[in-house]
């Protein structure tokens, strides 16, 4: 055959309704697992290669011949917590972000959150392919590991950071360790010698210990004087009298840590924060008034997975990718009143 195959060459090799080979090259649930597994082999033995541009013009028509649907695009929360938007600022940026490009390059955009059922997961699903949604981003899970168990494969679907292991994926996620260097840096500069890390071990473990990896690459080339051990406990574990008593033992002049309430029981044990000690958040809202730290662009962070996950859809690539990215945005230094210059720098 010395022409591109066709889709009518896929039917009639296949002995199926050109319908059928479609449906089947979509990954669509309406075709039986067994045909469109002869499908993808016939189209792989003749080379076949979908057009995008052809493609996404179908896409259009049918589009518009189901009532104007638009492409569908989905966040997935796991978290069965109904009062989750108050209590992870980290995802509710990531919604806002994904949900504003969304809009802007005409999608439609829905969060889903895991519904109270005997088996949540399996519920989710059927919420999923019942409203016909096109691309799926996975939101950080609880925990690194954990299970969503939907059925990846008939999905266009990318994860933002690292806490989902179960299939491969694309990616996108703050880029933790350049945050962590950009940190350091801004406290030296600012006069302060002896920085400290806080960090409790599930944060640590979501993002594949990179924060606590550019701490310690950064202390290793630092005069012995100016090291100092990182905290690093089960948050669980933490309380003010650990954090008071790290502080004084290892003589820390400048904090790192992602709990605010850290901030608290420092004030609580008579340190002058921006005299005495410095403090350094990472994941500084960027309109704060109080913290100074890494503004983690996290609305940014979703953005960028709309505008990946519709690559994906445009060019019909569905299920685990064939080599898995990774797209790091590299956050922004916020200035605030918790780390000046140190007053006897200036």
């Amino acid at each position: 055959m010395n022409r591109a195959p066709t889709i009518t060459d896929l039917a009639s090799a296949a002995k199926v309704s050109r319908f059928t080979v479609s449906l089947a090259l979509r990954h669509s649930p309406r075709v039986a697992a067994a045909t469109r597994k002869k499908v993808e082999e016939v189209a792989k033995s003749l080379g076949y290669r979908p057009n995008p541009t052809l493609a996404a013009l179908m896409r259009s028509i049918r589009s518009k011949s189901r009532d104007e649907r638009r492409t569908s695009l989905a966040l997935v929360v796991a978290l069965e917590s109904p009062d989750w938007k108050g209590r992870h600022r980290y995802i509710q940026e990531i919604r806002r972000g994904a949900k504003e490009r969304a809009e802007t390059l005409g999608y439609g955009f829905e969060c889903l959150t895991l519904p109270k059922a005997r088996e949540p997961t399996l519920r989710l699903q059927q919420i999923i392919d019942a409203r016909g949604i096109d691309g799926l981003i996975i939101a950080p899970l609880h925990h690194s590991g954990a299970q969503l168990g939907l059925d990846f494969s008939r999905h266009s679907y990318v994860a933002i950071g690292q806490t989902l292991t179960e299939v491969p994926a694309n990616r996108v996620e703050a880029g933790t360790y350049h945050n962590m260097r950009t940190v350091l840096d801004a406290i030296r500069s600012r006069g302060w010698r002896r920085p400290g890390a806080i960090l409790h071990q599930r944060l640590s473990a979501a993002v594949e210990d990179r924060l606590l990896g550019a701490y310690l690459a950064y202390g290793h080339a630092l005069p012995s004087e100016s090291t100092v051990p990182p905290l690093l406990c089960h948050e669980a574990e933490m309380t003010a009298e650990m954090v008071v008593n790290w502080v004084r033992k290892n003589r820390v002049d400048a904090v790192i840590a992602s709990r605010i309430q850290i901030l608290d029981w420092l004030v609580a044990a008579g340190f002058r924060v921006g005299v005495d000690i410095g403090f350094a958040h990472l994941d500084c809202p960027s309109d704060s008034l109080k913290l100074a730290g890494m503004d983690q662009r996290l609305r940014e962070v979703g953005g960028v997975a709309v505008e990946i996950l519709g690559e994906q859809i445009q060019a019909n690539q569905r299920g685990i990718p064939r080599i898995p990215k990774i797209v790091e945005i590299d956050g922004v230094w916020h200035d605030g009143p918790s780390l000046p210059f140190k007053p006897s720098e200036k």
